[in-house]
C-alpha cells in the first residue's frame, strides 16, 4: 500500500512533514468570519451610476482597471451605505468573490475608538484562518504575511474583496490594501486619500432622489402603505432642501415620521424652516449630524479650525479666496493652503469657479454654533466688518470700471477693463445681497454701491428690497445728498419695475431736494428719469418738455456724454409723439458724441432708439443696420439685458419678411433673459417666440412658449402681459382646435381685457368665445356674451366688430325663438356694413344679408326677404364662394315662390344648382333640383290655367 498524506481544510503556517504522495486541498468555502458586512437597508436609493461604477471595477472579466477605490465625501453623505451595497451585490454574483468579503470599520475620525491598521491586520490574519499564535508581533511582518495570505487563496480561486471603512489617513489603510491585481479593495473616508486608487467623490442626492430616499426609508420602517411622502410633494421638496439633501439627515427624518404615524410632513417642514434650531431637529436617539459633524471638526488642526469656523460668517453661496483672506485678516497664499486642507477633509466644497469656495448648508448652521461657543463677540464683529469692507471697497472699484467715460484711479487699479469687473461683480453680487439680508446697514450700502450695476442687470426689486430700511427714514446717518439721491435711485427702480406712477412722485421729491441742495447732477437724474416715465405712460408731450429741462441742465455741467444722452432721450420721446425725422435729428447728434467717449453702452441705447425711429421713418434698411450696431456693441460690453431687447427689436422687425430668422432672434433673447436670472424678464422673449413661431406657419410649437409666458405674466400679475400671451396662444391654436381646448383660454382672454378696458380686442374675442359656446349649446351664455361684446366694439368705434356681433346675436336669438328682435339686430348690422364702406370685407355685409333673410322667410317679411337675399347672392358670388351663394340662392328661390314669382324662383333655384356642383355638396344641390322642379310645375300648372280660361 502506497502511504498517502492529504492537507486540507485551511491554510497551515510553519514546517509540516510529509511523505510519499501529497494531496492538497483548498477549502471549499470562506470561514464566517469572512462574512462580515455590516447589514445594508433596503431603502438605499438615488446612487445608480456611482454603484455601477463601483461594481464595473470589481468585475473579475474588466481588464486595465484599478481594483482599489476610495469612497470620499461629506459626513453623512453615504460613503459607508454605497460601499456596503456594493460589496453585496459584487458577492452575491457568481464566481466574483468566492473567498468572501473582509470588513473593517476604523472609526478614523473618533480619538476614542480609533483603530489602527496593526490591530486590523490582526483580525484578518485570523479571519483568513492564521492561528494567533503565528500572527507576527510587528506590524511589517503582519502586512507581508496578509498579502501573502490573499495572494496564495487568489491562486487557489479565491478571490476576495476588503472593505475599510471610515479611514481618516493613509497610515490606517495602507497596510490593508490589496497589493495585487486579482482580489479588491474598497476603501471610504472624510478625505480625499491620495495613492490609494481610483477616487469617488460622493455629493448629496438631487431634489428627486432625495425625496426618494425618505420615502422609502419610512415605508421600511412604517410599511408601504405609508404614502405621507409622495401625498405631500411640495413639503418633500422643502423637506429635502432643508436637509440639504443628505442621506444622514434624510433618514433622521424618516424615523421621526416613523415614531407618530398620525404626524404630516408639513409639520417636519415647519419645524425645519427655523435655521436656528435645525440642527437640534435632526437627531433622532443616537443618531444625529451634530455628532458626524463634531467627529470631523475635532480632527482638525486648530489653525484649520479657526478659519473653519469664520467661513460661518459669509451667508452668500460661495466665496473667494481673497474674500476669506480678508475675512480671516491673514495671507491670501496661507488661506488658499488652508482651504485646500479643508477641501481634502469635505468639509468645504469648491464652488461656481477655480479658487472660489462653499459650504454645505448644514455645515454652516452647524459651524455658526460652533462660532458662537467659541470665539468672542468681538472677533466675530471683526471679521464681519473685513468682510463687508471688502465687498464695498471692491464692488465700488467695479462698478467705477462700468461708469461713462474714463475709471477713476481704484477701478483701474483694480479691474484691467470692463468685462473683468463685470465678471467680478456677476460672481459677488449674490453673495453681498446675501449679506444685506443679515445686515440691512451694509445693504443699504451695498445698494448705494451698486445701483448701476444692478439695474443693468435688471434687478430693480431686489434693489428695492436691499434699501427699503433707510428709504423711509427722514434722518439718515448718510446725509442729506445721500438720501436725496436714494429717492431718485428708488423711482428710477421702480420705473424699471413697471411702477411709473409711483416713480413720479418720488422722483419730483427729489428733484426738488436736489434744487435745494444745488446739486446739478442729481437734478439732471431726476428730470432724465421724470421724462422716461412720463415716456412710458404714453404722456409723450410731458416727458419731451422734462427732457429739454434735463438738457438745458446737462449743459450746466459740463459733461458730454450726459448731453449727449439727453439728446437721446429728446430723439425717443419725438419718435413715439409720430416724428421719426426729427428723431434721427436728434439721434444722430446724440452719437456724433457718443462715439468718441467710450461708454459703448450709452452708444448701443442710442442705436437702438435710431433703429426705431428708422423703422417708423419708412428706412427699414437703415434699421436694420443701426440695430445690427447694437447688438455688437451690447455683446462687447457684457450687457445681457440690452443685447436681449436689441434682438426682441430686430425679431420685430423681421416678423413678416423673414419669420425663421424672427425665430432664432427670439430664441437669442430668450437665453440671455435666462441668464438675468429675473424670471419676470424672461416672459416678452417667450412671447416674441410664440410670435415668431405662428409666423412662421409652426403654431403647433408656439403653444408652448405662450402658455410660458403667460404663467409668469400671471404670477407676476401682470394682467397686459398675460392677456397678450393667450392671445397669442389662441393664434397657435388655430381655428381647427375644438372648443374644450379653446373656451378656457378664451374665457381668461375675455376677464383679462374687461378688467384692462380693452374694447377693441374685446370687440373681436367676445364673438369667437360666443362661437365657441354655440358649439357647446349655450344660447343664453351667448347672447349675453354678445351684448357685452355690442358695448365693447360701440365704446371701440369699430363698425366692422358692430356688425359682426349683431350678426350673431340675432342667429343667437333665432335659435331662441326671439324671431321679431333677431331681425331688428340683423337689419341693423347690414346698415353697418353699408356704413362702413369699402375699407372693410365685402364678406360682411353678404354675412348679415343672408342671416336676414333667413330670419325674413319665417315671417311674413317676403318681399323684403328678396331684397336682401340678392344683396348676398351678389355678394358671395363676386366673392367666389359657391358654397354660401348657393345658400343664398336657395333661400332667395324660397322667397320668390313665397310671393308667386315661381318663373325667377326656377331660375334662383337653377342657379343654386349650378353653385351647389361647383362646391361638391350633393345634398344641397339635390334639394336646389326638387324646388327648380317645383318651380317649373307651377309654372305650368300656371299657364294651363291661364290659356285654358283664355281659350274658353
Amino acid at each position: 500500500m502506497t502511504p498517502h498524506n492529504s492537507i486540507g481544510g485551511g491554510t497551515f503556517y510553519g514546517p509540516v512533514l510529509q511523505a510519499g504522495s501529497i494531496a492538497l486541498t483548498s477549502p471549499t468555502a470562506p470561514s464566517p468570519a469572512l462574512h462580515s458586512l455590516p447589514p445594508s437597508t433596503s431603502s438605499f436609493s438615488g446612487r445608480d451610476e456611482e454603484l455601477a461604477a463601483l461594481l464595473a471595477l470589481l468585475d473579475p472579466a474588466a481588464v486595465g482597471r484599478p481594483r482599489t477605490a476610495v469612497v470620499t465625501g461629506l459626513p453623512g453623505v453615504g460613503k459607508t451605505e454605497l460601499v456596503v451595497q456594493t460589496a453585496r451585490h459584487a458577492v452575491d454574483r457568481p464566481d466574483w468573490f468566492p473567498g468572501g468579503v473582509l470588513y473593517a470599520d476604523m472609526d478614523g475620525y473618533d480619538p476614542a475608538r480609533r483603530r489602527t491598521a496593526h490591530d486590523t491586520l490582526g483580525g484578518f490574519l485570523l479571519a483568513l484562518g492564521v492561528p494567533g499564535d503565528n500572527i507576527p508581533a510587528a506590524s511589517p511582518d503582519r502586512a507581508r504575511l496578509y498579502a501573502s495570505c490573499l495572494h496564495e487563496r487568489a491562486g487557489l480561486g479565491l478571490r476576495t474583496l476588503v472593505v475599510v471603512d471610515n479611514v481618516s489617513d493613509m497610515d490606517q489603510v495602507k497596510p490593508l490594501l490589496a497589493a495585487d491585481a486579482v482580489n479588491a479593495t474598497l476603501v471610504t473616508s472624510r478625505h480625499r486619500l491620495d495613492g490609494v486608487g481610483r477616487r469617488l467623490s460622493l455629493e448629496v442626492l438631487t431634489t428627486e432622489a432625495a425625496v426618494g430616499l425618505m420615502d422609502r426609508a419610512l415605508r421600511q420602517e412604517c410599511g408601504p402603505g405609508d404614502t405621507r411622502v409622495v401625498d405631500a410633494a411640495d413639503e418633500a421638496v422643502r423637506v429635502a432642501e432643508a436637509c440639504g439633501r443628505l442621506p444622514l439627515a434624510l433618514r433622521i427624518v424618516a424615523a421621526h415620521l416613523a415614531d407618530i404615524p398620525q404626524r404630516p410632513l408639513s409639520s417636519i417642514a415647519d419645524d425645519l424652516a427655523d435655521r436656528r434650531h435645525r440642527i437640534d431637529e435632526l437627531a433622532h436617539g443616537d443618531i444625529a449630524v451634530q455628532a458626524a459633524f463634531d467627529l470631523s471638526y475635532e480632527y482638525l488642526a486648530e489653525d484649520d479650525a479657526t478659519l473653519f469656523r469664520l467661513l460661518a460668517i459669509h451667508p452668500g453661496p460661495d466665496l473667494s479666496t481673497e474674500a476669506v483672506s480678508r475675512l480671516a485678516a491673514s495671507e491670501e497664499r496661507v488661506v488658499a493652503r488652508t482651504l485646500r486642507s479643508l477641501l481634502r477633509a469635505h468639509l468645504v466644497e469648491t464652488g461656481s469657479g477655480y479658487g472660489r469656495w462653499r459650504l454645505h448648508d448644514l455645515v454652516r448652521l452647524y459651524l455658526l454654533r460652533r462660532l458662537t461657543a467659541e470665539c468672542a463677540e468681538p472677533e466675530v464683529a471683526g471679521a464681519s466688518r473685513r468682510l463687508v469692507t471688502f465687498y464695498l471697497d471692491t464692488s465700488e472699484a467695479a462698478v467705477a470700471r462700468l461708469r461713462t467715460g474714463p475709471a477713476d484711479e481704484a477701478g483701474r487699479s483694480r479691474f484691467t477693463d470692463r468685462r473683468e469687473a463685470l465678471a467680478w461683480l456677476d460672481a459677488d453680487y449674490p453673495n453681498m445681497a446675501a449679506i444685506a439680508l443679515e445686515e440691512p446697514s451694509a445693504g443699504v450700502a451695498f445698494g448705494g454701491t451698486l445701483f448701476a450695476y444692478m439695474q443693468m442687470r435688471r434687478r430693480h426689486e431686489e434693489w428695492l428690497v436691499m434699501t427699503a430700511p433707510v428709504r423711509g427714514l427722514e434722518d439718515t446717518p448718510y446725509g442729506e445728498r445721500y438720501h436725496t439721491l436714494l429717492l431718485a435711485q428708488t423711482g428710477t427702480a421702480l420705473r424699471a419695475a413697471g411702477q411709473q406712477r409711483e416713480a413720479i412722485g418720488i422722483l419730483d421729491e427729489a428733484l426738488e431736494r436736489f434744487r435745494e441742495l444745488g446739486d446739478a447732477l442729481g437734478e439732471y437724474m431726476a428730470l432724465t428719469n421724470r421724462g422716461n416715465c412720463l415716456n412710458d405712460l404714453g404722456r409723450h408731450d410731458e416727458g419731451i418738455e422734462t427732457h429739454r429741462e434735463a438738457h438745458e441742465v446737462s449743459k450746466r455741467l459740463n459733461d458730454p456724454v450726459r448731453e449727449a444722452q439727453s439728446l437721446a432721450n429728446l430723439g425717443v420721446g419725438l419718435q413715439k409723439t409720430g416724428s421719426p425725422d426729427d428723431s434721427r435729428e436728434y439721434l444722430t447728434r446724440a452719437l456724433a458724441v457718443l462715439e468718441g467717449a467710450g461708454d459703448i453702452v450709452a452708444r448701443a441705447n442710442a442705436l437702438t432708439n435710431l433703429a426705431a425711429a428708422e423703422w417708423d421713418g419708412a428706412r427699414p434698411n437703415a434699421a436694420l443696420d443701426a440695430n445690427a450696431s447694437a447688438i455688437e456693441l451690447y455683446r462687447m460690453a457684457d450687457d445681457w439685458d440690452g443685447e436681449a431687447t436689441a434682438l426682441l427689436n430686430r425679431n420685430a422687425y423681421l416678423l413678416e419678411s423673414d419669420p425663421r430668422q424672427a425665430v432664432e432672434l427670439a430664441n437669442r433673447a430668450i437665453v440671455l433673459r435666462r441668464r438675468l436670472g429675473n424670471e419676470r424678464e424672461t416672459a416678452p422673449a417667450l412671447l416674441a417666440l410664440a410670435g415668431a413661431l405662428n409666423a412662421a406657419g409652426r403654431g403647433g410649437e408656439a403653444a408652448e412658449p405662450a402658455m410660458a409666458a403667460a404663467r409668469i405674466f400671471a404670477r407676476a400679475e401682470d394682467h397686459a402681459g398675460e392677456a397678450s400671451a393667450l392671445e397669442a396662444q389662441l393664434a397657435a391654436l388655430g381655428p381647427e382646435a375644438d372648443a374644450a381646448s379653446v373656451v378656457p383660454v378664451l374665457q381668461r382672454v375675455v376677464a383679462l381685457n374687461t378688467e384692462l378696458g380693452k374694447d377693441a380686442e374685446l370687440a373681436v374675442q367676445l364673438p369667437m368665445l360666443t362661437m365657441c359656446l354655440s358649439e357647446a349649446e349655450q344660447p343664453d351664455a351667448v347672447a349675453r356674451l354678445l351684448r357685452t361684446a355690442l358695448t365693447h366694439a360701440r365704446a371701440a368705434g369699430d363698425l366692422a366688430s358692430e356688425a359682426e356681433a349683431l350678426i350673431l346675436l340675432g342667429m343667437t336669438l333665432l335659435r331662441m325663438d326671439a324671431a321679431e328682435e333677431a331681425i331688428q339686430h340683423l337689419r341693423h348690422a347690414l346698415e353697418l356694413c353699408d356704413a362702413v364702406g369699402d375699407d372693410e370685407p365685402a364678406e360682411l355685409r353678404a354675412q348679415a344679408a343672408l342671416s336676414l333673410g333667413g330670419a325674413l322667410l319665417g315671417t311674413s317679411g317676403h318681399a323684403e326677404a328678396v331684397t336682401v337675399l340678392l344683396i348676398a347672392a351678389r355678394g358671395y358670388r363676386d366673392l367666389g364662394e359657391p358654397m354660401a351663394g348657393g345658400h343664398a340662392l336657395a333661400m332667395l328661390g324660397e322667397a320668390l315662390a313665397t310671393t308667386g314669382a315661381f318663373e325667377a324662383a326656377a331660375a334662383s333655384y337653377a342657379d343654386a344648382f349650378a353653385a351647389y356642383g361647383e362646391a361638391g355638396y350633393e345634398e344641397g344641390a339635390a334639394a336646389a333640383q326638387e324646388g327648380f322642379l317645383h318651380c317649373v310645375h307651377r309654372v305650368e300648372v300656371l299657364a294651363e290655367l291661364l290659356f285654358g280660361a283664355h281659350d274658353r
